[in-house]
């Protein structure tokens, strides 16, 4: 018989809620897409995004490129180039973005102030890392996620920022 009281037979509310938290977190972590959440619990951005640019890595790995670094930081933080890589003798860095589908076209993904951000990370990058030689783009690669949180759809734009948006 419980009495109400917090003993080592009768865990407070709060850990079962902690508990029930932790296993659908763990259990989202092995699925894909986020089948194991709740009409209540909504991934967040940042869920979405890190998903996003997994997916990312993965097509670009499919499509050849050889991923140089992920989620790298200039100095003095600023600003991000959500992955960097290298096809052929071009380097790439590639701004990912993910959303459920239909939320957001490319052409809006990318503010002029962004797109100027990502011409100077990408300079920036070739510096520090000496690769002054290559050729330099931006790509855009937009994941789509579909009802049910699977991919809906994979758009790689190839360079959707040039020298001129700088």
């Amino acid at each position: 018989m419980t009495t109400g009281k917090n003993n080592a037979s009768n865990p407070p509310v709060s850990v079962w809620r902690a508990v029930a938290t932790s296993l659908r977190r763990f259990a989202r972590e092995r699925t894909p897409g986020w089948s194991g959440t709740s009409d209540t619990q909504s991934p967040s951005s940042r869920e979405i995004g890190d998903r996003g640019e997994k997916v990312a890595r993965w097509h670009l790995q499919k499509q050849g490129y050889h991923i140089l670094a992920t989620n790298w930081w200039a100095p003095n933080r600023r600003g991000e180039l959500d992955i960097v890589t290298m096809q052929d003798e071009t380097l790439v860095g590639i701004e990912v973005k993910s959303y459920p589908a239909g939320e957001l076209s490319p052409a809006e993904a990318l503010d002029r102030q962004k797109r100027r951000k990502l011409v100077r990370l990408i300079k920036t990058y070739a510096r520090q890392e000496r690769l002054l030689h290559c050729n330099m783009r931006v790509d855009l690669l937009v994941v789509e996620w579909a009802e049910g949180g699977q991919v809906g759809s994979i758009r790689h734009i190839e360079s959707a920022v040039t020298e001129d948006d700088a």
